[in-house]
């Protein structure tokens, strides 16, 4: 979710705003969509807002966010992603080691 290659300007809304934007063009539901870059987490308000998005448009699209988790040690952030109510949404906690 962070631009690529990075900006030396804050261009966080305009890819929020370009998400939107794409959710809206895809014709047919997908079977599954994954959403990644950076921290999702840190956009905030932002992510909640791609996320009610993603289940207005496509309820039964499964939904994979790749997160480190750090957002769900408060109780108020877990309890406003449960609160978006999508039934397909499975956050992911990457592994990472440089012994197999």
């Amino acid at each position: 979710m962070c631009s690529q290659p990075p900006q030396d300007r804050d261009d966080v809304d305009a890819m929020t705003e370009r998400n939107l934007r794409l959710i809206q063009l895809i014709e047919e539901p997908p079977e599954q969509l994954i959403v990644s870059g950076g921290e999702p987490t840190l956009l905030g308000e932002r992510l909640f807002s791609i996320l009610r998005a993603l289940r207005e448009r496509f309820p039964q699209t499964r939904v994979l966010l790749l997160s480190n988790g750090r957002a769900f040690a408060w109780s108020g952030y877990t309890a406003r992603v449960a609160a978006i109510e999508h039934q397909n949404l499975i956050f992911g906690i990457p592994l990472y080691s440089d012994d197999s």
